[in-house]
């Protein structure tokens, strides 16, 4: 009986909590929470040098917890792509986009030949109307995915994995799309990591043309890691970021020994 009603009170932490997941820092090589600033809290030292972007609300409601991008004053984030991944990797973004009208949200590396970076766009003319795209310049490493209805007015959590058995797309935890190719070839030594706005085919940002423009909207939670995460770990992932109301572990460890205190006196 004791070890049932453990498994219930484990259970309440887990799913009240929010602190029963995998372990995902492994691999994790840059993270900004944009916690106030732009500071990668990955433990690596690769902040961010914020262009114009400023602090706003975050999809919880905190203040000066996620970057408001304006388009049309070229706001966006630098950082240094050097020990970014250039094979197997995962990156995980939570926007808010106030249009997709050819909107750019992040980008590293490139510079060898055209080709070797890394874009997530969406909506560009550089390829399907009305899709989430990843590719490299010059139209390298292309992979859509349609949408039915525009990726506006609220916030959507988007990863992207890439290993030896393809590239998939996430929206929202839940996969949307799945293609063969790996994405292998990604060159950063020297090069730039962007957000809000992509590097050129050299490498260096910011670039533009008119295939695609700065995002409009608010970003938040970047994430990118040196492995492909699991189906599972991007469930978790998004389970752990989404919008709720997780009470903190503290508070989470004190209404666990209340229960289990009221039930030893019974």
């Amino acid at each position: 009986m004791k070890t049932i009603k453990f498994f219930t009170y484990f259970t309440f932490f887990c799913i009240f909590s929010g602190y029963c997941h995998a372990d995902l820092t492994d691999g994790l090589v840059t993270y900004f929470p944009f916690n106030g600033n732009a500071h990668d809290e990955s433990g690596n030292g690769n902040d961010g040098i914020v262009h114009g972007a400023e602090l706003t609300t975050d999809r919880h409601g905190n203040l000066m917890s996620a970057y408001l991008f304006d388009s049309e004053n070229s706001n966006w984030i630098e950082a240094s792509a050097n020990g970014l991944p250039t094979s197997e990797r995962t990156v995980s973004i939570w926007f808010y986009a106030n249009n997709v009208n050819k909107s750019i949200l992040l980008g590293y590396g490139g510079g060898i030949t055209c080709g070797t970076s890394w874009l997530m766009l969406i909506n560009v003319d550089d390829g399907e109307d009305d899709a989430y795209q990843v590719q490299s310049h010059c139209r390298v490493n292309q992979f859509f995915s349609v949408y039915s209805q525009p990726p506006i007015g609220k916030w959507y959590h988007w990863v992207i994995t890439t290993n030896s058995d393809g590239t998939t797309m996430y929206i929202d935890g839940k996969i949307i799309s799945e293609d063969p190719k790996f994405i292998n070839n990604t060159y950063v030594e020297g090069k730039d990591l962007a957000i809000g706005v992509i590097p050129g085919p050299d490498g260096i940002a910011p670039f533009t043309d008119e295939n695609g423009t700065y995002f409009s909207g608010k970003i938040d939670d970047v994430r990118i890691y040196n492995r492909s995460l699991s189906k599972t770990e991007v469930q978790e992932l998004f389970d752990l970021e989404k919008t709720k109301e997780k009470i903190g572990l503290k508070d989470a460890i004190h209404i666990l020994k209340i229960l289990s205190n009221s039930d030893d006196s019974n």
